[in-house]
């Protein structure tokens, strides 16, 4: 399984029935988009708020927003996410150990094979 670490940028619609969420990712000290950061154990990963630029081309570093630049965001329906952790707050873009062995155990409670 993949573990994703994001933001809530909408609170939940009860209109439509979804949330939006500001995706938070390791793309590593060079920026790249292409590294497969989902698969780095969660403490590792140095997270920083995920965006795109007008081509549509994803980034992290703060020194590369620009006013046309854009969040990226996912929306969910119920049902369609785990929230294995939430209210913490990140340690050097870093998540705290604890958080982190926490989700893993969490996730392991959901399906029993990780």
């Amino acid at each position: 399984n993949e573990f994703h670490v994001a933001q809530v940028f909408e609170p939940y619609d009860h209109f439509n029935g979804w949330i939006s969420l500001h995706s938070y990712v390791h793309f590593g000290v060079n920026d790249d988009p292409e590294l497969p950061y989902q698969l780095l154990p969660l403490a590792k990963r140095v997270l920083r708020p995920e965006y795109k630029d007008k081509e549509g081309r994803s980034f992290s570093m703060p020194s590369k927003v620009q006013p046309t630049s854009e969040p990226v965001l996912h929306d969910f329906a119920p049902g369609e996410i785990e929230v294995l952790q939430s209210g913490f707050l990140l340690k050097n873009n870093k998540i705290p150990a604890n958080i982190a062995q926490a989700a893993y155990e969490a996730a392991r409670g959901l399906d029993g094979k990780h």
